[in-house]
């Protein structure tokens, strides 16, 4: 298949951010619609939210990304309207239905070869530019939506302060008309092969009331994922639930997000005077530190590097007897004692339940037994916010699909992210369809932590990429998986192996932290030396 740059998929904490905000408190019996469906992210985390049957629509002008889209959904147990439109759907007649939510990546900046539209009347806030298509998108999120729907659109982040004319008044009509709920900077580089940096626009109907609009600069949120920039962990959830509480927050009240992230509260006088600019930086870039928190200085700053350089030095220390000696052994051959097995040896490996034996209808919030799902596995760990739970009587009748301490998790197919050891906390818990579980069969002769080390080679992972069944959504079946061969040392040495490599996780989390720290404590005394604060 061949995408343009209007099909790129949507990180999937970007989706889970405006689907949570979108849909988590709307209508449910009205559909969810996304309007530029590319992979089907964004219908498939509202079937990770409210569930695979809740009703969602999609457009699409290309049929690759519907077939596309139709398969990811299929795949998850999860049926769509999905539909062939226009690249302009506004220039056809307004869909037949209203949408409880609006979620939506459209394509930015591209010009619309069309005709200008005529009257103001013929748009909700007025005709936007002919130069690009960004506005004609917002006001179409608006169009789509039912009385009490909201919409989450994704836009270049110049869009929120843009300086031409037309954008400009229709901006001022959002505004003014009260349906701009909020605005949140997303880090940069988070699309990769882009340094687009991206804004999520929260829209609603027009009320002919201002309203306070809730500005969060969430660009300091980011964190690395194999050498990807990500959203940081638990992001969407802060800023949803701060979005959540937006009306207890005063006009010009400040809220701190982990990460250094800011939120403020902005009256429609306020955006008024700089000129209705919706970029969150205009208003939290000369926000003061609390009253009751130390503001972090130039001269604590290097402290902290100082004491950071002991923690390296120390942990130099430690893994000092950790190195590597030539084995004396041609290329390929195993020391005496280690083996080459398959993996269906070595593991019980236990597909999740079909979604027919653990779906909604065995979900509930008064349930007692967490169900572990793909989303859930991030960075090597089981996160589990925002998790579903089955009732007891439940997990009796599905109990071969229980964990226990040891187990490995990996995922069937989609995004394979990192395998993921189940730690004493999540015993008796259950996972989910799209899971596979790893269970050892012989603990006296396989350590977990070894294995997952295993299955985290980039070899491991190449050969896991080989075998995915060749569709659109890389899959692979236990069968398939039952075939890795695995390298297995005596006991002993895979403890030996595991302890080294974690020594060296130690040395390379502290050299992490002190890079971040001499980032921060550069760009503190820059700022500092330039004030005269501080001299050297």
């Amino acid at each position: 298949m061949n995408f343009d740059s209007g099909a790129f998929f949507t990180p999937r904490a970007v989706t889970s951010l405006l689907v949570r905000i979108a849909a988590g408190e709307g209508e449910q019996d009205l559909p969810v619609y996304d309007p530029w469906v590319r992979g089907g992210e964004m219908l498939r985390e509202v079937g990770n939210l409210l569930g695979p049957e809740s009703p969602v629509r999609g457009t699409s002008p290309s049929s690759e990304a519907l077939q596309l889209a139709a398969m990811n959904l299929a795949l998850h147990g999860q049926h769509a309207d999905l539909r062939l439109s226009s690249a302009r759907p506004w220039m056809e007649p307004p869909p037949e239905f209203r949408a409880g939510a609006v979620v939506m990546n459209p394509p930015f900046n591209r010009r619309a070869a069309r005709p200008d539209t005529g009257p103001d009347r013929d748009w909700l806030f007025g005709p936007p530019p002919v130069h690009n298509d960004n506005y004609a998108w917002l006001q179409y999120a608006v169009t789509c939506l039912s009385p009490e729907g909201r919409a989450a659109v994704l836009m270049p982040h110049q869009a929120s302060s843009s300086s031409d004319e037309r954008e400009h008044a229709i901006r001022r009509e959002m505004v003014e008309q009260g349906a701009v709920e909020a605005i949140v900077a997303l880090p940069a580089r988070l699309f990769p092969g882009t340094d687009t940096t991206v804004i999520a626009w929260f829209l609603s109907r027009p009320t002919e009331t201002p309203k306070q609009v809730l500005l969060v600069d969430a660009s300091t949120m980011v964190a690395t994922q194999e050498g990807t920039v990500i959203l940081s962990p638990d992001a969407d959830t802060e800023i949803a639930q701060l979005f959540r509480a937006r009306q207890d927050l005063s006009e010009g009240e400040v809220r701190r997000l982990p990460g250094g992230a800011l939120a403020i509260s902005v009256g429609v006088q306020r955006l008024r005077w700089n000129d209705y600019s919706l970029d969150p930086a205009d208003y939290v870039d000369h926000v003061e530190p609390d009253d009751d928190s130390e503001p972090v200085s130039a001269i604590s700053a290097f402290a902290r590097l100082e004491q950071l350089h002991g923690e390296i030095l120390q942990e130099g220390v430690y893994a000092r007897p950790v190195r590597p000696q030539p084995a004396g052994r041609s290329l390929g051959a195993l020391p005496d004692g280690w083996l080459r097995v398959p993996l269906g040896e070595v593991c019980e490996i236990q597909a999740g339940p079909a979604v027919s034996r653990l779906g909604p209808d065995e979900r509930t919030p008064d349930g007692s037994v967490p169900i572990v799902m793909p989303r859930h596995l991030r960075q090597g760990e089981i996160v589990a916010n925002d998790i579903d739970k089955a009732t007891h009587q439940t997990a009796e009748r599905l109990a071969r699909f229980q964990l226990l301490p040891g187990d490995i998790l990996c995922i069937r197919a989609g995004a394979m992210s990192q395998p993921t050891l189940v730690n004493q906390e999540h015993e008796g818990w259950l996972f989910g369809a799209n899971l596979h579980r790893l269970r050892i069969r012989a603990p006296e002769r396989v350590d977990a932590r070894y294995l997952k080390r295993f299955l985290n080679l980039p070899s491991t992972l190449e050969w896991l990429h080989r075998r995915s069944r060749a569709t659109v959504i890389p899959t692979i079946n236990s069968r398939d998986l039952s075939h890795l061969i695995v390298t297995v040392p005596p006991l002993t040495e895979q403890q030996e192996i595991e302890s080294a490599l974690t020594l060296l996780d130690r040395q390379i989390a502290v050299h992490e932290e002190y890079v971040r720290a001499a980032h921060e404590a550069r760009s503190l005394l820059t700022d500092e030396l330039i004030k005269g604060s501080v001299i050297v």
